[in-house]
């Protein structure tokens, strides 16, 4: 009876002109990928002399004394190994142009992998998972041409791919895509905790594929100068607009407190999450707490968040529209353009609208939680885990 007064209140919703998009989506949603690209491309590649640093440094005869060297660069190893293509290979401007066209193809891979997980045959949940791809998109812009932070773009998509294959209880490689997450920007960590959907036993295997991959790919750096582990330690500034900064829990630069705690409490709230039913959440609840409690307030980190709601308007909320993922896009992204001249007041907005999805992520209902009863797809989807391909 609940889910058909749902479905009954989603249908009196409906917007007409959304259904021919929503069906046959992605020519409008490359049109919007496309046109915020070029948008951007005027002031773009903030941060990408950064991926150009490491490297050069990387590829240089001090390579793996990279961490000890450059503390600053808060990135994977696989982040210039994979930059070394466009730095390297294509080189300069061409080289930064592509690595721009890339960044805004991941996000098309990105809600592509959100889609895998709704059902394509509820047209209600194509509008919901239409609006809110259009959202990410829009913010996306941000952490690929913006900012150009390929170590983000990276473990973003390959967050949403662990959770998909985890969902499909395909551990190992699950854990094996996790890893390479984390292996591209380290704050990826508390995404392993969608591995909890698994059993004792294959849940040993998948963290033992993850441990391992992950020694190797981070372990040359500390085995060849162990002084590497001090990057951790390194700070940036507290910004006016931060939650830590509104709250006067840090000041200056950033507190030693604040690192682990994105880390464990990341890892705790999304153990919650997957213990609760509500798998979708990994990635918001994740990224919500570290926006929270992280000095700085730049607006690359809103497209991890807005993707992170749209995971979880997409593939496990009830509502008729991506009500998440238009707080995330109206609360946090706006705000950073509409209220950057006005930094108290953006963080007070920015903190209520992390604080809200992060809170609805983990109680409110859920089509996934224990006590909801099964949408069609989801059936199939555990019985037969080959129903989900790679």
């Amino acid at each position: 009876m609940l889910e058909q007064t749902d479905r009954t209140a989603a249908e009196g919703t409906r917007i007409p002109v959304l259904d021919p998009l929503a069906a046959r989506p992605w020519i409008p949603l490359v049109v919007v990928a496309a046109t915020v690209l070029a948008a951007h491309l005027g002031t773009r590649d903030w941060s990408w002399h950064y991926i150009a640093r490491g490297v050069r440094t990387l590829f240089s005869p001090v390579g793996l004394h990279l961490y000890a060297l450059h503390p600053e660069l808060q990135m994977g190893p696989l982040t210039f190994a994979l930059g070394a293509l466009f730095v390297i290979v294509l080189k300069g401007a061409v080289g930064s142009v592509a690595a721009d066209a890339v960044m805004m193809v991941v996000g098309l891979l990105a809600v592509r992998e959100i889609r895998t997980l709704i059902d394509v045959s509820d047209a209600c949940a194509r509008r919901r998972w239409f609006l809110a791809s259009g959202l990410v998109l829009v913010a996306w812009s941000e952490v690929a041409v913006h900012w150009a932070h390929l170590d983000d773009a990276m473990a973003l998509l390959l967050g949403v791919v662990g959770v998909r294959l985890a969902r499909s209880e395909r551990f190992l490689p699950a854990g094996l895509v996790l890893a390479l997450a984390i292996g591209f920007k380290p704050w990826a960590v508390p995404f392993v905790a969608v591995l909890l959907l698994a059993d004792r036993r294959r849940l040993l295997a998948a963290l033992g594929m993850l441990g391992g991959l992950s020694v190797l790919i981070w372990g040359p750096f500390l085995l060849a100068d162990p002084s590497s582990v001090g990057a951790g330690r390194f700070g940036i500034h507290v910004e006016a607009a931060s939650t830590i900064h509104l709250l006067h829990l840090a000041h200056g630069t950033t507190p030693a407190w604040c690192r682990p705690a994105q880390l464990l409490g990341g890892l705790l709230l999304a153990g919650l999450a997957v213990r609760r039913g509500r798998w979708p959440a990994v990635l918001l609840v994740v990224i919500a707490l570290r926006m929270l409690i992280d000095p700085a307030a730049k607006n690359y980190y809103d497209s991890g968040l807005i993707l992170g709601a749209a995971l979880f308007d997409a593939a496990g909320a009830t509502a008729a529209v991506p009500m998440l993922t238009l707080i995330a896009f109206l609360g946090v992204y706006l705000p950073s353009y509409l209220l950057a001249g006005t930094p108290t007041l953006q963080a007070i907005v920015r903190t209520a609208a992390l604080i809200v999805p992060l809170v609805l992520g983990l109680v409110a209902p859920s089509a996934t939680a224990p006590h909801a009863s099964p949408r069609p797809e989801e059936k199939p989807l555990m019985r037969d885990a080959t129903t989900v391909k790679v």
